[in-house]
């Protein structure tokens, strides 16, 4: 918490200082999701994780899964449920391109907990189902 604003700072000048350092800032937003989302940065951490986004896209598919989980994530916990829903169905996109069967299953988990709160009780289930069943293995 006491070097947040130094993250910050530092999120800002790698995300607008090349293709390298963008995907280091996409690296580190990430790992900084579960931080934000615990101390209630929410619209902070999505906020830089959807800059460090944008300005990344030729990092790798599977960093780009595992930070668009995330940001779905985030958007979730602030009520975002359209932002959230179109975060994770991309995540889960990209995890099932690359067959990242961990990262299919903590996203469709996800999905399920959007469309249960959405009131989509057929469809969480079928997420949540496909979820488990991949845990399982």
């Amino acid at each position: 918490e006491q070097e947040h604003a130094n993250l910050r700072h530092a999120l800002d000048y790698y995300s607008t200082s090349g293709s390298e350092q963008a995907v280091a800032a996409l690296e580190m937003a990430t790992a900084l999701c579960r931080f934000w989302e615990i101390r209630g940065h929410w619209r902070a951490g999505l906020d830089r994780l959807d800059r460090a986004l944008e300005a990344a896209p030729e990092a790798p598919h599977l960093l780009q899964a595992r930070a668009l989980s995330r940001a779905g994530i985030l958007a979730r916990v602030q009520g975002d449920l359209a932002g959230a829903r179109r975060r994770l169905e991309a995540a889960l996109h990209l995890f099932r391109e690359q067959q990242d069967e961990r990262g299919i299953g903590h996203t469709l988990n996800n999905l399920g907990v959007v469309a249960r709160t959405e009131g989509r009780v057929e469809e969480a289930e079928a997420c949540f189902r496909e979820s488990w069943e991949l845990q399982l293995r």
